[in-house]
C-alpha cells in the first residue's frame, strides 16, 4: 500500500508538471536558433507575437520585462497566465510614453492595471536617471526568462506593432552569451532597486552611458558598407560622423520612414538631405511603420536595440542594445533589410504617408 500511495504521489507530480515542460520545450523548438526575432513576422518563424507569448508561456519561475508600452491584450493575457500559475514577474515600463498622431491606444498605462489587479509588481524609470532630465523615459525593451534566455528588442508590446510595424529583437542565451546576459539581468536588477551599475560588455551599448561615442565607434568599423534602419535620425554628431565616414567612400543606406511623429514638418529630413549630400543614400518607406533601430556593418555585424538617434534617446533615456556576429542573423537580417529597401522610394520622391 505505501509502494502504491509514494506512486499515485510520483505520478501526481509528473501529470502536473507535464504542462509546463511542455510548453517549456515548445516554445525553446520555436525559437529561431540564430536569435533573430522579426517583426512582424519572417517567412520561417511565423509571426512574433507567437513566439513572444509562448516564451511567456513557457517560463518555469521568472519574468522580468521592460518594455516601454505594454498594450497588446494578447501579451497581457499571457502574462496574466503566467502569473495566475505563480511565475515571479516584475515589469518596468514608461508611465508616460511619448504620444503622437500614430498612436492608436491612447490609453498610456495600456494593460499594467489589469496585472496589477493580480498582484504584478510595476514600476516606472528608476529615478536616479529622472535627476539629470525630468523628462528622461524607460525606452529600453528586454525581456528575462528564468536563468536561461534574455531577449533585447526594439518593439513594442502594442497592437499596431506587433501586427504591422519593422521592429527587430536578438535573444542572448545563457549558454551561449553568458556574460551578456549576466550583465543584461544586472542592468535590471540594479534598475529596479534604483541603485548605479558599472557596465563592461563590448556586446551591449547602454544608455545613457556614451552611447553617442559608441554609435560612432561602431560605425568606424565599416570598411564597405553601413547600413541602417531608424525612427529618429537628427543627432547633430551622429549626423556628421555617417556623414565624414560617407565622403570616405563607405557605402551608406538610411532606412526611414517619413515623418514617424506625424504633423506637418519632419524633423529629420534636413539631417537626411545632408547625407545625401556627402554621398549616401536614404529611403523612405511608406507602407509600413519603420521603428526599428539596427544598424549593419559589412554585413558581419549590427546593432539591434531600442536607441534613436536623436538627443534625448542618446543623452538621458534607459536605452539597450546588443552587437551581434551571428552569421545566420545577419544573413536573415539584411534579407529582410533589401526586401524594405526594395519597396521604399528614394529621398528625392515626394511623399504621401499611406
Amino acid at each position: 500500500m505505501r509502494f502504491s500511495l509514494k506512486l499515485v504521489k510520483i505520478l501526481l507530480l509528473v501529470f502536473i508538471a507535464t504542462p509546463v515542460m511542455a510548453l517549456t520545450s515548445t516554445a525553446q523548438k520555436q525559437l529561431p536558433q540564430d536569435g533573430l526575432i522579426v517583426v512582424p513576422s519572417d517567412g520561417t518563424y511565423g509571426p512574433a507575437r507567437n513566439l513572444f507569448t509562448n516564451i511567456l508561456d513557457g517560463a518555469e519561475n521568472k519574468i522580468d520585462l521592460s518594455m516601454y508600452q505594454l498594450k497588446d491584450q494578447g501579451m497581457i493575457d499571457a502574462l496574466m497566465r503566467a502569473a495566475k500559475r505563480g511565475i515571479k514577474i516584475r515589469i518596468v515600463t514608461e508611465k508616460n510614453p511619448y504620444q503622437h498622431s500614430y498612436n492608436q491606444d491612447k490609453n498610456n498605462l495600456g494593460g499594467t492595471q489589469q496585472l496589477m489587479q493580480v498582484g504584478v509588481p510595476i514600476q516606472g524609470l528608476a529615478p536616479r536617471f529622472l535627476e539629470n532630465n525630468p523628462k528622461a523615459q524607460a525606452h529600453h525593451k528586454i525581456l528575462i526568462v528564468d536563468d536561461t534566455y534574455a531577449i533585447v528588442m526594439s518593439c513594442n508590446w502594442d497592437t499596431p506593432t506587433l501586427a504591422n510595424t519593422r521592429d527587430f529583437a536578438m535573444i542572448i542565451s545563457k549558454d551561449k552569451n553568458p556574460k551578456d546576459f549576466q550583465e543584461i539581468n544586472h542592468i535590471f536588477e540594479f534598475d529596479w532597486h534604483n541603485e548605479p551599475a558599472d557596465y563592461k560588455s563590448e556586446s551591449l551599448i547602454i544608455g545613457p552611458d556614451h552611447q553617442r561615442e559608441k554609435f560612432i565607434n561602431l560605425f568606424s568599423k565599416a570598411k564597405h558598407t553601413i547600413e541602417i534602419y531608424q525612427q529618429s535620425y537628427n543627432d547633430e554628431k551622429i549626423a556628421k560622423a555617417l556623414e565624414e565616414i560617407s565622403r570616405k567612400g563607405i557605402k551608406i543606406k538610411l532606412l526611414m520612414m517619413p515623418f514617424p511623429f506625424g504633423g506637418k514638418e519632419d524633423g529629420n529630413s534636413s539631417f537626411q538631405n545632408r547625407l545625401i549630400e556627402a554621398g549616401g543614400e536614404v529611403r523612405l518607406v511608406t507602407t509600413r511603420y519603420i521603428h526599428a533601430k539596427v544598424v549593419i556593418i559589412d554585413g558581419k555585424m549590427a546593432y539591434i536595440g531600442s536607441c534613436n538617434f536623436y538627443p534625448t534617446s542618446l543623452d538621458f533615456n534607459r536605452e539597450l542594445g546588443v552587437i551581434t556576429q551571428d552569421s545566420s542573423a545577419l544573413k536573415r537580417l539584411k534579407n529582410v533589410f533589401e526586401q524594405d529597401w526594395e519597396n521604399a522610394e528614394p529621398k528625392s520622391c515626394q511623399f504621401k504617408f499611406l
